[in-house]
């Protein structure tokens, strides 16, 4: 099966379709949705010069957005949205499903619950408001459409058409840039998962240390402890002494406290011992 040798700009929807089969001059045809076999609607770029050729469509589009953006602009200035059709929700019964009728004045608003039986009707000053923030979404809407073609035109008009070669492996490209994104998540993912269990470690390392008592180096004149060997120092309470613990730079330092009191009736506390990591203690050990 022939297949189109170069793909174009749609005037209308901006998107790089294939070329026609037929003479390679129009865009072919797309826009369209397929159900049950059959094909439905279409963009009205399609069988249409692409827009490196041509920009008919472009002009005319852009010329249709500005006059409905004027038209819709002259409706919220002069509030007169009740000259439009406003769309009306009404309920027939307390649980029914709501409705919507088309009015064209607050007359026909209130005519529905003259000729229908209605339960609940919409205010009219509400019905307006919600034309008027649909009305704004969609001149929104046609106003970034203009501005999206114009600088599409302004990009694409006069240059050559694409190659569907350079089409594919730009697609490929596009494809293996999102896998290779993924990849790099799911990395940062993991070292941040690492990162977190090995922070976790270093504080369980607070509460084992392995190295032998007898070979620790003292520091600052002080004997490193781990979190085990506190709670056995904590025990000494029953034996005339008390051990306290305080945090200081991450260190967590004991002090003795004497049961004696001083001459200013004080007490006295005395530096004892400094509980770390075992890392820091395999560190100070090696020195």
């Amino acid at each position: 099966m022939t297949k189109a040798a170069h793909n174009g700009t749609c005037q209308a929807c901006g998107n790089v379709q294939a070329m026609s089969l037929g003479n390679q001059t129009t865009l072919a045809h797309h826009g369209y949705t397929r159900q049950d076999g059959w094909f439905s609607g279409s963009c009205q770029g399609t069988y249409a010069p692409p827009m490196e050729h041509d920009s008919a469509v472009t002009s005319r589009i852009v010329k249709e957005c500005e006059e409905r953006i004027a038209e819709i602009d002259e409706w919220i200035d002069k509030d007169i949205l009740q000259l439009g059709s406003v769309g009306v929700k009404y309920t027939t019964s307390q649980w029914g499903a709501y409705l919507t009728k088309q009015c064209w004045s607050e007359a026909d608003h209130a005519a529905i619950d003259a000729d229908i039986e209605a339960n609940w009707i919409e205010p009219w000053p509400r019905a307006l408001r919600a034309q008027r923030a649909r009305l704004k979404m969609q001149r929104d809407q046609l106003a970034d459409l203009a501005v999206y073609l114009i600088e599409l035109r302004h990009k694409r008009q006069g240059k050559p058409l694409y190659s569907r070669e350079q089409v594919a492996a730009a697609e490929k490209a596009e494809k293996a840039q999102v896998r290779a994104d993924k990849v790099a998540a799911r990395e940062a993912k993991e070292m941040a998962k690492r990162e977190r269990e090995s922070a976790r470690a270093e504080r369980e390392s607070h509460t084992t240390c392995w190295t032998v008592f007898e070979r620790r180096k003292l520091w600052r004149g002080r004997v490193p402890l781990t979190a085990n060997e506190l709670r056995d120092c904590r025990s000494m309470r029953g034996q005339g002494m008390a051990v306290e613990g305080t945090r200081r730079k991450g260190d967590l330092v004991l002090l003795t406290r004497p049961n004696q009191f001083q001459g200013d009736d004080t007490i006295k506390r005395t530096p004892l011992v400094v509980v770390m990591s075992a890392t820091l203690i395999e560190k100070l050990s090696k020195h």
